[in-house]
């Protein structure tokens, strides 16, 4: 069976889940832009595939925009495929829609690219969803600098891109803020290694979590990157979905 006759068959099973109030899926889509949420965008059947963010969603022009990827290869693949598949999973919910169009752009002057805003989305929540969601390998981990002679903070990773990561705290130890910079963090990947990075705190957002305390998500944008750290990201992130996907197939 072929990947694009599996996703088609995939699809068809999956019709009583899909949403086409335009208002419910600029609502969806944006949800995940706001919770900087990992999507992954196949081009090429199960095999090839990015992992980006979701950046904007622009009913206005009828687009959605996503962070640019450091591969110029991969963005060119993602520029002139006619089959693109969109995954990402939020708050145990599986999003999935196709598009046959995407574009390099700008975003706040950094690259991205964007799809046109998709006409419906499937919106599934299954047991082998939720549990693709476990990331396989350990999560990784980010050290913040302390100012003033403050301790050092580290903080688990919730997820992670080539442009940013994004992590939760307690809200009463969630001194972080909006807009603060932090440069020499050190970001440790398992079985991937070390690097340090700047980041900057680019969304805050609150919640509670499973016990109903106060919490606090953050969005964070890297600053000051090499190419060499950007790769060994990218790693990171292929091998944790490459993985998800394994376990879910052998379900």
């Amino acid at each position: 069976m072929s990947h694009h006759r599996h996703f088609a068959e995939e699809g068809n099973s999956q019709e009583q889940f899909r949403v086409s109030s335009r208002v419910e899926i600029i609502a969806i889509l944006r949800a995940l832009a706001a919770d900087n949420v990992l999507v992954t965008v196949f081009y090429g059947g199960r095999e090839k595939f990015i992992v980006t963010r979701l950046l904007a969603v622009n009913p206005q022009f009828e687009e959605i925009v996503f962070d640019g990827v450091a591969s110029s290869t991969a963005n060119n693949a993602v520029r002139y495929a006619v089959d693109l598949n969109v995954h990402a999973f939020h708050h145990h919910i599986k999003i999935t829609f196709d598009s046959d169009y995407a574009e390099p752009t700008l975003f706040e002057d950094e690259p991205a690219f964007r799809m046109r805003l998709p006409k419906s989305v499937i919106r599934l929540q299954r047991r082998a969803d939720y549990r693709a969601r476990a990331p396989v390998l350990s999560a990784p981990a980010v050290m913040l600098p302390g100012d003033g002679g403050l301790e050092c903070l580290k903080v688990r990773i919730s997820d992670i891109s080539c442009g940013g990561l994004s992590f939760a705290l307690l809200a009463e130890k969630a001194s972080v803020e909006r807009g603060k910079i932090y440069y020499g963090c050190k970001l440790d990947m398992p079985q991937v290694g070390e690097i340090e990075v700047g980041i900057e705190i680019r969304y805050v957002g609150a919640f509670k979590d499973g016990a109903g305390r106060p919490m606090r998500r953050f969005g964070c944008k890297f600053l000051r990157i090499s190419s060499t750290s950007t790769t060994l990201i990218q790693r990171y992130i292929n091998q944790t979905d490459v993985d998800r996907r394994k376990t879910v197939a052998n379900m």
